[in-house]
């Protein structure tokens, strides 16, 4: 009997309790400028469209796939990430790179109201998804 009392609590507290607030789609947008998440939202960020393709190759391996850097900001700070073009096999069959097929960059990342957000070195537009936060 104590044990079903206790559970019927238990369950009455986690139904009186709302341990978070519901997120409700608001719009997909497509970020190039510094942009600020408004308040009462959160923006998922799901990825970035680069603007331009390899910069440059693997320094001493000239044969390697072109490493290009890729840059946003977050609050003004810079937040790099590397996209490797390309395959090579060399002497060491350790040394192979695989080649992203999509161009885009996953990234999955939440940024809170009042966070601002730029594309940055290499990135055309940054892909996100704005939530209003009831």
């Amino acid at each position: 009997m104590k044990n079903l009392i206790s559970t019927i609590i238990i369950l009455l507290v986690c139904v009186a309790l709302k341990a978070q607030h519901t997120l409700q789609f608001n719009r997909a947008i497509l970020v190039s400028t510094e942009q600020s998440v408004p308040n009462n939202t959160v923006w998922k960020v799901v990825s970035v469209l680069p603007s331009s393709m390899a910069i440059s190759n693997v320094s001493g391996y000239p044969s390697a796939p072109a490493v290009s850097t890729f840059a946003i900001t977050i609050n003004s700070n810079p937040v790099y990430f590397s996209n490797v073009n390309g395959g090579w096999e060399g002497a060491n069959q350790n040394n192979f790179a695989y080649t992203n097929a999509t161009g885009t960059e996953n990234l999955n990342m939440w940024l809170p109201a009042g966070t601002t957000l730029a594309a940055s070195t290499n990135i055309q537009y940054i892909s996100v998804i704005e939530f209003i936060v009831n």
